[in-house]
């Protein structure tokens, strides 16, 4: 449907008077455009649509709260409380609408609070989104039961380019953790991007990663996030890898004393629920499912000679996590786990405790772990 150019809405402006019994229906047709508009995203023209409706019909409480709508996308919050104001004493009977109207009243008091002492009176509007660059440090730690401990530092530059959420990134992450039972420094890189399509944001991310004990990886992971209602969302993720490492032959074969390099790959996926009550913190609860196979074993100094392993592993995890806002820009990050993985009879390497294990027959281990970790952002 092509848009009314504002030269004719001004026009029937001019003869509404003279065609009282069509004003309803006409109402009804701008509230319609507006709201096809306001799925589109185009919400400073569905913001017209919805202002000749409510100009014909002032009792449109449909109207209100789709002007309401397109004044908080636009990041107005005030004339936005008023719209919902309006919309509520049209129509009581709005349950969300009545918790998103309190919710707004508490964040221009707070932030009418916080800026008295600092901002003159008339500069409290919100400035107009513009692009821009998000830059985030993070230090974490990691630990396993069953005896892997990671420690990383990581860099994130985040671009956003909309404010629906479209965003592109890259993060450089330094960290030490277990390969074959030793120490390794391993350095990772990747690269993400998404895109915010009103309640659903997918994101991809591609990363290598390279360090001691001739580590290679190569990772790559699918991110699917849902904006149930305020304040609850889903998120599912869907990832692999593939890559080797130098390791002992002899757990595979116990009379040669060789190193070889050991090629594995694993996929992975989770579900879970993000609760964000307020802005400063939020809970989630996840639970996962890995599968873990080292394949082959392949000669370091003869490539061409390959022998197939084929051991696979499976893993089950349950992580929540509370994530809190200490003060602007730094958050913490408490995340506790618990699993238990399956093993395959024979050796396979097991990244839980960063070395391969043998076992003369199937068997599972329960395990518990966490990461605690804290970052800080800044634009």
């Amino acid at each position: 449907m092509k848009s009314v150019p504002f030269t004719v809405v001004g026009v029937f402006f001019t003869l509404l008077p003279a065609f009282p019994a069509h004003a309803q229906d006409s109402a009804m047709q701008y509230l319609d455009a507006g709201n096809k508009l306001y799925r589109e995203k185009n919400y400073s023209q569905a913001l017209h649509y919805y202002q000749a409706a409510v100009k014909l019909n002032p009792r449109s409480w449909q109207g209100y709260e789709g002007l309401g709508n397109c004044e908080l996308a636009q990041g107005d919050k005030t004339r936005a409380l008023s719209d919902y104001r309006t919309c509520l004493a049209l129509h009581p009977d709005n349950p969300s609408l009545s918790s998103l109207t309190l919710w707004l009243q508490s964040q221009l008091s707070s932030t009418s609070d916080s800026d008295d002492s600092a901002t003159p009176s008339g500069d409290d509007e919100e400035k107009p989104f513009k692009p821009h660059w998000e830059n985030e440090f993070q230090l974490s730690s990691t630990n396993q039961q069953a005896g892997q401990s990671t420690n990383a530092l990581s860099y994130t530059g985040t671009r956003h380019f909309t404010e629906a959420g479209d965003f592109a990134s890259g993060e450089l992450q330094l960290e030490r953790q277990k390969v074959e039972g030793a120490a390794s420094a391993i350095g990772v890189l990747t690269f993400e991007g998404g895109l915010g399509l009103g309640f659903f944001s997918p994101a991809l991310s591609i990363g290598g990663e390279g360090g001691e004990n001739a580590w290679h990886q190569l990772d790559g992971n699918l991110t699917l996030a849902f904006q149930l209602w305020d304040p609850w969302a889903l998120n599912y993720t869907l990832g692999g890898n593939a890559g080797y490492h130098d390791g002992p032959v002899s757990q595979f074969y116990p009379s040669l004393n060789e190193t070889a390099r050991i090629d594995t790959a694993s996929w992975n996926t989770t579900l879970g629920p993000t609760f964000t009550p307020w802005d400063w913190w939020s809970i989630s609860t996840t639970i996962g499912y890995e599968y873990d196979i080292t394949y082959q074993l392949q000669g370091i100094y003869h490539p061409n000679k390959k022998v197939p392993i084929d051991q696979a592993e499976q893993i089950d995890t349950l992580n929540p996590a509370l994530d809190f806002t200490l003060f602007k820009g730094l958050l913490l990050d408490l995340a506790p786990q618990v699993g238990r993985e399956y093993f395959p009879a024979g050796a396979v390497y097991n990244p839980k405790a960063g070395g391969l294990v043998f076992n003369t027959s199937p068997t599972s281990q329960n395990f518990v772990g966490g990461t605690v970790s804290v970052s800080y952002s800044f634009e």
